[in-house]
């Protein structure tokens, strides 16, 4: 459940980046509103924004897609051909790696999973070492590293073993022997 809550709260955020334009049809999206509207958002909220356009170009992937699968099976031509926020990549609007560790290093932040300052080889030394202490948090945290998940999503896991079939249809689980999660 705490998933899908936040996965909600990333569409609305990501509405809410782009409401400008989410009006207007795909076909009559005009680059120039594109990238007017990223620059805008870009000046306050850099990664938010990418995150919202990222979102919005892979979504008209699929969408143009799936035009396409239902035209040919339909023996038309798509109406969607041409994704208008491809121009963010002609532009290069987006930032390499590169240039987000020079922001995060500019702006006195850092990534925990950047190899510059060996911050995520330190984290996993005391982890581990702190095992002896307390073996259920560290592993809890070392699971929740190690599966990319937030630390919210991995308290409601049950047993595998312990669910019936159709509760484990509706319910997050993990499976030692068959090492699935």
């Amino acid at each position: 459940e705490g998933g899908f809550m936040e996965l909600e709260q990333i569409l609305d955020a990501t509405r809410r980046r782009l409401a400008d334009i989410l009006q207007i049809p795909l076909q009559d999206l005009r680059s120039g509103e594109i990238l007017d509207l990223f620059d805008r958002r870009a000046k306050t909220a850099r990664t938010a924004t990418e995150q919202a356009f990222r979102y919005a170009n892979v979504a008209t992937r699929y969408a143009m897609s799936r035009e396409a699968h239902d035209a040919h099976q339909e023996g038309r031509e798509p109406q969607l051909t041409h994704n208008p926020f491809q121009i963010l990549v002609l532009e290069r609007k987006w930032r390499s790696t590169s240039q987000m560790e020079a922001d995060y290093q500019r702006r006195g932040s850092r990534n925990p999973m950047g190899e510059e300052d060996g911050t995520l080889a330190r984290f996993l030394i005391a982890l581990w070492q702190r095992r002896q202490h307390n073996l259920d948090g560290a592993d809890f945290l070392l699971l929740t590293l190690l599966c990319g998940t937030r630390i919210s999503e991995l308290p409601g896991l049950c047993w595998r073993d312990r669910l019936t079939d159709e509760e484990a249809r509706t319910l997050p689980w993990v499976d030692l022997d068959r090492r699935w999660i």
